[in-house]
């Protein structure tokens, strides 16, 4: 099975390492967003294309400013 990759801390790593304190805020208190952005690995070369990107980003974006956090 191909392990699942997230963006974390600035890096596309492995899902399973993505760990975060139990201490986090946003653990505690649930202050966060999410939007869910399809990539997919390409046949013909060594690059990830990504499923409508622009939509996604701008629900993340519309989510973060109802949260009041900066993007």
């Amino acid at each position: 099975m191909t392990p699942e990759y997230v963006w974390f801390d600035g890096n596309i790593i492995e899902a399973l390492k993505a760990k975060i304190s139990a201490l986090s805020p946003s653990a505690n208190f649930g202050l966060s967003v999410f939007e869910g952005i399809r990539c997919y690995k390409s046949f013909v070369a060594d690059e990830l294309n990504i499923l409508q990107l622009e939509p996604h980003l701008n629900r993340l974006r519309g989510s973060c400013k109802i949260m009041r956090i900066a993007c």
